[in-house]
């Protein structure tokens, strides 16, 4: 039997929440990135915000944040919550789902299909790789070397596909 603690307002619509410590992180299509510290779960306050065009998936792992908005993949430094830190962007259009792992970032782009970038160790990131297949994707998530991206699509069959990343290993 849950029990609700609180209830709280964000400024726009909000479509993707994840947890990083004793902070949660929204985002949102009004504004972008917003921070809470939840560290009292009666009364979360907000503590940041950064401003992303259309954000709507986001991906956090360790101190870093992935967040697609408009063409783009902002990544973001979590070191310090309160004050998030750009620490790059990756150009991808139409990018509305993302994962990394191993030094890659993966990213939906609608009907673009997805891409693959290559962001550890490089002093700029790069496309690695990219497929078409699904026509439309629309998220990506990554469990071990696998890939499980979302065929958007508004008619049956509703499906998504799984790619092995690193087939050789």
């Amino acid at each position: 039997s849950p029990c609700l603690t609180a209830v709280h307002p964000t400024i726009g619509v909000p479509y993707t929440i994840a947890a990083y410590g004793h902070y949660l992180l929204v985002t949102d299509s009004g504004l972008g990135l917003e921070v809470f510290d939840v560290s009292s779960p009666e009364s979360p306050s907000l503590i940041a915000t950064v401003e992303i065009e259309d954000s709507r998936r986001m991906f956090v792992t360790g101190d870093t944040a992935y967040v697609c908005g408009h063409d783009q993949v902002r990544i973001l430094d979590l070191t310090d919550p309160s004050d998030p830190r750009a620490a790059g962007l990756l150009e991808v259009p139409n990018a509305c789902g993302v994962a990394s792992a191993s030094g890659y970032v993966f990213a939906a782009a609608g009907c673009s299909g997805w891409q693959i970038l290559y962001t550890g160790g490089a002093s700029e990131p790069f496309l690695a790789g990219s497929s078409d297949a699904p026509e439309c994707a629309g998220d990506v998530t990554m469990n071990g070397g696998l890939a499980f991206v979302i065929e958007n699509s508004w008619e049956p069959p509703f499906k998504f596909h799984v790619f092995d990343i690193f087939p050789d290993d």
